[in-house]
């Protein structure tokens, strides 16, 4: 009888051969669960000697199945995404990020999760955010209900919550109905399979508590170019777009709740901004262009409210306000952010 594996984990990698090394050693140590998993690594015509350590890892391992493939060629992220969900055999599927690692603890934990709850088809944890060399900077616990909660319930939760999803797996079979990681979402691939999943799971789990780490760093935003930014913005308007439409089939009595997203998601570009000038990431001349840009794709920006600023503080959650803290050594920072007279009503102080 063939080895059927409880859960795939997918890890695309490009140039970043001493994350990579992390990221994978993260995964062999772990404490228990190595027996029920299977990993598929998929390096995208790297140019430095990722290949030549993929195949010494090939070499090494014998503890649970390991998979290697090697592109000549340049697929780019989503179609190496989609190279990695093709090839996945598992009950479930995990995207592991070449820059980030789980925590030894996190295949128990999410066993365990699908042991107690058999029908569950959507799992995700809390997240700690580290630095360039991994050190933990702060932890995101709070921003999502815990346990047991439907698809519908689960996805209003994200749309408030603006928990960072990469800590998510899937139940495979629904996934795939769910269009898996669908590249016309292009930079927000990973927030749009959550939704979809959300939008067709019966039951959803978060563990609270921070089983996946996080990279911040100049590396981990290297890509940032402010001309692909107006991309990013369209991308977000595209996803809100597709879950108001979903709504008004599925969820009309709060068809309203999804629509005054669209001002959420606005101020989380807002915030998603300040920290790139704080880590050096965008220069002051280039933020004129960047706010026209955003304007044009959410002129609901104009109309953000304390609603906004308290329950929806940023993109990727409350945590970012405690990394601020961190950061900048400020206990209270209201009234930093650079969009202030902006985009703040007179009077007001914005929150980062």
């Amino acid at each position: 009888m063939s080895f059927k594996p409880l859960l795939s984990i997918l890890v695309p990698t490009h140039n970043r051969e001493s994350f990579l090394k992390e990221t994978i050693g993260s995964v062999f140590d772990q404490k228990t669960g190595l027996e029920k998993i299977e990993l598929i690594i998929s390096d995208d015509a790297s140019k430095d000697g990722t290949q030549l350590y993929l195949q010494s890892l090939l070499k090494n391992q014998k503890t649970f199945p390991v998979s290697v493939f090697h592109h000549e060629k340049n697929l780019g992220g989503p179609q190496n995404w989609k190279f990695l969900l093709s090839k996945a055999q598992g009950e479930f599927v995990y995207l592991l990020s070449d820059d980030d690692t789980i925590k030894p603890t996190f295949l128990e934990k999410y066993f365990q999760c699908i042991k107690n709850n058999p029908q569950v088809d959507l799992i995700y944890s809390g997240i700690e955010y580290c630095d360039e060399n991994m050190q933990p900077m702060s932890q995101s616990l709070i921003s999502s209900v815990s346990g047991l909660v439907s698809g519908k319930e689960r996805l209003k939760n994200q749309l408030i919550a603006n928990h960072m999803v990469m800590s998510s797996i899937y139940r495979r079979e629904t996934f795939l109905k769910a269009g898996g990681w669908q590249e016309k979402y292009q930079t927000c691939l990973d927030g749009a399979a959550f939704a979809q999943m959300c939008t067709l799971s019966h039951w959803t789990y978060f563990l609270d508590e921070a089983l996946f780490s996080f990279r911040l760093g100049a590396q981990t935003w290297s890509s940032f170019k402010v001309e692909k930014q107006k991309k990013q913005y369209q991308s977000f308007r595209l996803l809100i777009d597709d879950i108001v439409k979903w709504a008004a089939k599925e969820d009309m009595e709060d068809l309203s709740f999804y629509k005054n997203c669209y001002a959420a998601h606005a101020q989380g570009v807002l915030n998603m901004l300040d920290l790139k000038m704080v880590h050096n990431q965008l220069a002051k001349k280039d933020l004129a262009q960047l706010l026209k840009d955003l304007l044009e794709v959410f002129p609901e920006a104009r109309f953000l409210n304390s609603y906004y600023k308290i329950k929806l503080v940023s993109y990727f959650g409350i945590s970012w306000l405690q990394s601020l803290r961190h950061i900048l050594g400020k206990k209270d920072i209201r009234g930093t952010s650079v969009f202030e007279k902006g985009f703040s009503s007179k009077g007001e102080n914005q929150w980062v």
